[in-house]
């Protein structure tokens, strides 16, 4: 069974001291350091989802947001997620309600990339889960919403990170993703010296947060009939358009 925790265990990176030797030049963690606004935007979210407790392990298998997996929840194969997906990466889930838990990944996958295409992206994960026989089991027959909150919400890496949502959608409704962002410093400073200027499209935080579905078959479904009605096959499809913020459109 999981261990959880009100720290999460992929919390904000030291990016302001990470650098530094030594301890007498090391940075306060206040003002306009990285580090103290990625531990502003984890209080904002947890202000926003009090009672919301993370996984101690910073890589829990995927499947712990399966149905009732919290309480009987085992490893799927040693299963990380490490299959290349491009929307897990700094990885972590949380225990949203007693028996139902979501996956929330930091990954290097922000609006502001010139490459970023939502729709694609969770089309990837679909057939990534499909391709699992693991997951497919554990995860059979379940509808998974894959929520975008912005990079001006993700306290992994503030303005190089996004936070993802992942899980049933009776889950995701339980997660508030519409909360204010602190107030945006013009200059950020990295380490001792480094500093970095800080855009609204850098650090998008979309309201409302576009959301697609991932419709996952019973894992028992072996065959694909001839009128065309798919069995035992991963699909994705966005379930809302996304709104225009920050300069930016996310294209769905």
């Amino acid at each position: 069974m999981p261990q959880f925790t009100h720290e999460p265990g992929t919390g904000p990176t030291d990016h302001c001291n990470s650098g530094l030797t030594d301890y007498r030049q090391r940075c306060l963690h206040d003002g306009d350091c990285l580090t103290a606004y990625g531990r502003a935007l984890l209080e904002a979210f947890r202000h926003a989802n009090q009672g919301v407790l993370f996984t101690e392990d910073n890589n829990p298998c995927f499947g712990i947001i399966a149905t009732g997996s919290i309480r009987r929840h085992y490893p799927c194969e040693g299963f990380s997620f490490g299959i290349g997906s491009i929307l897990i990466d700094h990885e972590g889930a949380a225990r949203v309600e007693k028996n139902a838990a979501v996956y929330i990944p930091q990954p290097y996958y922000t609006a502001a990339y010139s490459g970023f295409d939502g729709e694609k992206a969770v089309q990837e994960l679909a057939g990534r889960i499909g391709r699992s026989e693991c997951l497919r089991k554990r995860l059979s027959g379940l509808t998974l919403e894959i929520l975008y909150a912005g990079a001006g919400r993700s306290w992994y890496y503030p303005g190089n990170s996004a936070l993802w949502i992942i899980g049933k959608p009776e889950a995701l409704a339980t997660i508030n993703t519409d909360y204010p962002v602190p107030q945006l410093p013009e200059v950020l400073t990295v380490g001792r010296r480094k500093s970095i200027k800080t855009t609204l499209a850098q650090f998008d935080a979309p309201t409302p947060c576009p959301r697609w579905k991932i419709e996952l078959p019973d894992w028992t479904c072996q065959y694909v009939n001839n009128r065309g009605n798919v069995c035992g096959k991963t699909t994705g499809h966005n379930s809302d358009r996304c709104q225009r913020h920050s300069a930016h459109t996310l294209r769905l």
